[in-house]
């Protein structure tokens, strides 16, 4: 078995991504949960270079990369053609831009999008973008075993492949503003949906925690864990040879604490521009 390093969502940081998982390429699996694109504010070019990134971390041997929300959205297997003969996405989601669809697309290849999973199963531990929930993987007989799991991925991704939406990929729970009960596994919610199962241990990114890796564990009667890494790359997890657990610090900030500032001090600078205004009327 191996030792697994899990580096959480990207969202065009990909140099301090790069910069961490270079520092376990060699001595561990290297885990990335997905969403490697679209950013607030950000533009075709800032996609273009994530895309240059991502289309070498692929063929790095020791890496797994999972699909995020915010990846799919630019697959090239994300559109079929309506009865008038329009591109329509079949997945959709916010910060989703033609232009960056465009020059992402220049430089991913079809065999590029094709290397990226769905979820992974390694050293007793499931791995996917936003989480696995009994509502939409659990079997009446088999329960959440990994069989089961494996037949509903397997289904879920013939559909992606022929470009059908599946709603154990794309569905959206009410509390995000969709029609589900809770989000499959590309938009399960952390801390408004996820629940833990009897011996069932999963790590995911996709709900930004503002904060540390968020651990939410049951070891001693269920022997279960629910781990959330999207904590703006200021951590990672690890799992030894054995399964066991912990989180590592990279030393760098959480960067939904550095961009919220950013947008908080634009906002400041814009009221102080509209007093400027006001003074000389």
């Amino acid at each position: 078995m191996n030792k697994i390093i899990v580096i959480g969502d990207i969202h065009n940081h990909w140099v301090e991504a790069e910069e961490i998982a270079s520092l376990y390429d060699k001595t561990h699996r290297v885990i990335f949960t997905g969403d490697y694109f679209d950013d607030f504010g950000d533009t075709a070019e800032d996609a273009r270079q994530t895309a240059k990134w991502l289309k070498e971390s692929l063929d790095k041997p020791n890496r797994i990369h999972l699909m995020g929300n915010h990846d799919i959205n630019y697959s090239y297997l994300n559109f079929v053609k309506d009865a008038n003969g329009n591109l329509q996405n079949i997945y959709n989601c916010s910060g989703y831009d033609t232009k960056k669809d465009y020059v992402i697309n220049e430089v991913m290849t079809e065999s590029d999008w094709d290397k990226i999973k769905f979820a992974h199963f390694e050293n007793g531990w499931w791995f996917s973008h936003a989480g696995f929930h009994p509502h939409w993987f659990e079997h009446p007989v088999k329960g959440m075993s990994n069989d089961a799991i494996l037949d509903k991925l397997a289904k879920a991704t013939d559909d992606y492949l022929n470009r059908t939406w599946n709603e154990t990929i794309g569905a959206v729970g009410r509390c995000r503003g969709g029609m589900q009960k809770v989000g499959g596994i590309l938009w399960l919610d952390s801390q408004r949906e996820a629940t833990l199962v009897s011996n069932f241990k999963q790590v995911y990114g996709h709900t930004p925690t503002m904060g540390r890796i968020d651990i939410w564990d049951d070891q001693v009667f269920k022997n279960a864990a629910n781990i959330n890494i999207d904590c703006g790359l200021c951590q990672v997890f690890e799992i030894d040879e054995y399964g066991d657990h912990g989180t590592i610090d990279t030393e760098l900030p959480n960067f939904y604490l550095t961009s919220q500032e950013k947008r908080r001090k634009k906002f400041m600078e814009s009221l102080s521009s509209y007093d400027e205004i006001y003074k000389n009327l």
